[in-house]
């Protein structure tokens, strides 16, 4: 296994979804280390990273990059492009502000959660937003943060939004638009899991081995993200008990690689510039003395790693929940259960009583990370 499934992708699928009749739906899930989005034409992803630009643009512009201008005229890049332009040692970002439960009145979140609307009501060869029916943003939060932050959450979107977006070589679109707080819904994250395991892409219900929906199951779901390790469950349609685990994503993957680096390469590299060097899988070290340098691999160093944390995961998950053995199903989902997903399937080979799912189980052209979002818009399309 390489290191590049690591790195956090960034694309806009055009594809016709379920739409819904009274509003014109957009899901985001805007995590620590990506805004994932779906809408009635399009599902896409891009690095949760903003930065102001400084100097005039030049070149030519890949179909990732994406710039955002404000009502002001100051520009900022977004998404990959940011991250790029940060060298290995930079730290001027501080990781509070990227990494941080409470992030939602950084200017940083705003722009990212603009921009993921803006590109869910981008005209494509699918259509797209045409001012006639109301905006309606679904999003997602866990269990243990939703009861607190859904009204600051809501307080940060809502509201008037004017601002252009720039997406590669197109020009400048200009947004202006109003989002009621009536229209922003904050569900369980849980759900969005099951109604993405649970439904197919026209909304149908999917039902499990024993013939029983997944969400009238005795469900387990570990919701691998970057900065926390969700754990739900679910019997009978009630979240039965949540825990979370600050310590177990993969954000803790890259803070032990990035420790491991610098001990062994003596090349200091930070969690949020990581992800640059995970398309080739190594890190430029220069040696001072002669001013020479070489590359070096850091793909083991990775691996393990994740191997170590999954580990760690699943063993705080088997002492909380009775070793598993009172679940139907473990509901996989999220990016970092995606990197987990053999570890897991090979832990539990033997347990006749507990099937193993995914949360793209039923749409599986979809990366494992578009499991929430996708829930999150069909419940939204399928809303009446």
């Amino acid at each position: 296994m390489s290191t590049k499934p690591f790195k956090t992708r960034s694309e806009i699928r055009e594809t016709k979804n379920l739409d819904a009749s009274n509003v014109y739906p957009i899901a985001l899930d805007i995590g620590y280390s990506a805004v994932k989005g779906m809408s009635p034409n399009s599902v896409f992803c891009f690095p949760s990273f903003v930065r102001e630009q400084q100097g005039q643009m030049i070149g030519t512009p890949r179909n990732t990059d994406i710039y955002y201008r404000r009502e002001d005229g100051a520009i900022f890049m977004v998404g990959e492009m940011a991250l790029e332009s940060l060298s290995s040692k930079d730290t001027n970002d501080a990781v509070n502000t990227l990494y941080g439960r409470n992030r939602y009145f950084d200017p940083s979140f705003l722009i990212a959660a603009r921009v993921g609307m803006a590109i869910g009501m981008k005209n494509n060869r699918f259509g797209g937003y045409d001012g006639v029916k109301d905006i309606f943003l679904q999003t997602g939060l866990p269990p243990a943060y939703r009861k607190a932050d859904t009204a600051l959450l809501i307080e940060a979107l809502a509201g008037s939004h004017k601002f252009s977006i720039k997406i590669g070589n197109n020009g400048w679109l200009r947004y202006n638009f109003e989002l009621s707080k009536e229209n922003i819904s904050v569900i369980d994250q849980p759900i969005g899991s099951i109604y993405s395991a649970s439904k197919n892409s026209d909304g149908s219900t999917v039902y499990g081995s024993d013939g029983r929906s997944f969400i009238d199951s005795r469900v387990l779901v570990l919701d691998g993200g970057f900065g926390t390790l969700d754990i739900f469950s679910v019997v009978n349609r009630s979240i039965d008990s949540t825990n979370t685990f600050n310590n177990l994503g993969m954000k803790a993957v890259f803070e032990r690689t990035c420790g491991d680096i610098l001990q062994i390469h003596r090349k200091e590299v930070h969690v949020h510039t990581l992800q640059n060097c995970l398309e080739e899988g190594f890190v430029k070290v220069l040696n001072k003395a002669d001013r020479s340098t070489m590359s070096a691999d850091i793909s083991d160093i990775l691996l393990e790693n994740n191997r170590r944390i999954c580990e760690s995961a699943l063993n705080r998950i088997e002492t909380a929940y009775n070793d598993l053995e009172d679940y139907d199903y473990l509901l996989v989902t999220g990016g970092t259960g995606a990197a987990w997903l053999d570890y897991i399937h090979e832990r539990y080979r033997n347990m006749e009583t507990l099937e193993i799912i995914t949360g793209n189980q039923n749409q599986p052209e979809l990366d494992h990370i578009y499991s929430n979002v996708r829930g999150y818009y069909i419940f939204r399309a399928l809303k009446k």
